[in-house]
């Protein structure tokens, strides 16, 4: 007969049902960090299945985000003057280009990270 229980795993790797640690645990995760989920048990087999939620969620905030500094990026880049004696400079998008990268790093470490 096969049970579920609420459980957490450590960022070391282990897992624990009711501050009791489940030696033996099989784990379903990718990454090394803490996180809580359910665990399997059937006879001697447990599996600990992770929720991802959370990395998701914080996926999807983060390309939003690099969308939106691509967007100004791009948009910055259209206003800039053809050129022609008396044009303006063109306007620095180092700053939006920085940001795109900046988020680039942050959901290349979150990749690392996942549960």
């Amino acid at each position: 007969m096969s049970r579920i229980l609420e459980a957490r795993c450590d960022a070391s790797g282990k897992v624990f049902v009711n501050d009791h640690e489940v030696t033996d645990a099989v784990l379903t995760t990718d990454g090394a960090q803490a996180s809580t989920g359910i665990l399997v048990v059937d006879g001697a087999l447990a599996v600990y299945l992770t929720s991802s939620v959370s990395d998701l969620t914080t996926t999807i905030e983060k390309t939003a985000s690099a969308l939106g500094q691509i967007a100004a990026a791009l948009t910055t880049l259209d206003a800039k003057p053809v050129g022609g004696s008396g044009s303006a400079p063109a306007p620095a998008v180092s700053g939006q280009v920085t940001n795109i990268q900046t988020a680039q790093t942050e959901l290349e470490s979150l990749k690392g990270a996942l549960k």
